[in-house]
């Protein structure tokens, strides 16, 4: 749409300055991604806490020795990540100068976790589903898009601006 502006603009519109401040454009889907993301790390953690009580996997947990030491660690990592991501998410719907730095070391805890969770279940079931590796991939296209983004965009720049 921008593109087709500029091509039929009149010569006098090429000296206005473009505003790129504002959650708008490629921003749009980390703004959606601070509100979905913290929804689904509590229902992740409130799932591990009941599979943790279920009494009918108790010979899971048997079977698989480190298994329900895997899911508690998991449980407490989730629930720090969880406050990271809301503090991150404070920062960017308050467009705070401390946002990208943040955003970049979300991303990178994100990471870390995704690796160290698909490390855990080869280790303890021996095997990876295409659903882990694909998680991973995603994961690793997410952070190697975002952080270049949060380092570079002129509407980064312009909007984040609040002490």
């Amino acid at each position: 749409m921008r593109l087709l502006e500029k091509l039929f603009s009149k010569s006098g519109d090429k000296d206005k300055e473009t505003n790129y401040s504002g959650i708008e454009g490629w921003l749009f889907l980390p703004a959606v991604s601070m509100v979905t993301t913290p929804v689904l790390l509590v229902s992740l953690i409130l799932m591990n806490i009941k599979l943790m009580n279920n009494p009918i996997l108790k010979e899971t947990f048997a079977q698989f020795p480190g298994l329900r030491a895997a899911v508690i660690s998991q449980t407490l990592i989730v629930a720090m990540h969880l406050v990271l991501v809301i503090y991150v998410s404070f920062l960017f719907f308050r467009k705070k100068q401390a946002l990208p730095k943040m955003i970049i070391a979300c991303l990178t805890v994100h990471l870390l976790i995704i690796v160290a969770n698909v490390s855990w279940i080869s280790l303890i079931f021996k095997e990876l589903s295409v659903r882990e590796n694909i998680g991973v991939i995603s994961t690793i296209f997410i952070t190697a898009v975002g952080i270049p983004y949060f380092i570079r965009s002129k509407r980064v720049k312009a909007t984040f601006v609040n002490p």
